[in-house]
């Protein structure tokens, strides 16, 4: 268990409760009590990803019709769709978050 001390060094810690995939509860043991990670499901063609919403940095047209996905911390994912298409999947499953 990490001692409230050293909790502010764990952004990404989360105890998962009850909730459905979409809307996972955040643990409240330090001090973030209610929030909610949204999950989003973008479609690729070697396989699919779950990405929390608060994540997404930017998008990118790349080649053959695919979209360039940028993620907070400087990865990225490639999927498939054009940018209207990402958007708008991202933004029907995450409430426009």
């Amino acid at each position: 268990m990490l001692s409230r001390a050293s909790a502010g060094k764990f952004d990404n810690y989360a105890r998962l409760g009850q909730g459905r995939l979409g809307q996972l509860r955040v643990g409240d043991e330090f001090g973030r009590a209610g929030s909610e990670l949204k999950f989003v499901e973008l479609k690729s063609r070697g396989g699919d990803y779950y990405v929390v919403a608060d994540n997404i940095a930017y998008l990118r047209a790349d080649e053959n019709g695919q979209t360039k996905v940028g993620l907070v911390g400087g990865d990225s994912l490639l999927v498939v769709g054009s940018m209207t298409d990402v958007v708008a999947t991202i933004e029907a499953q995450s409430g426009g978050a």
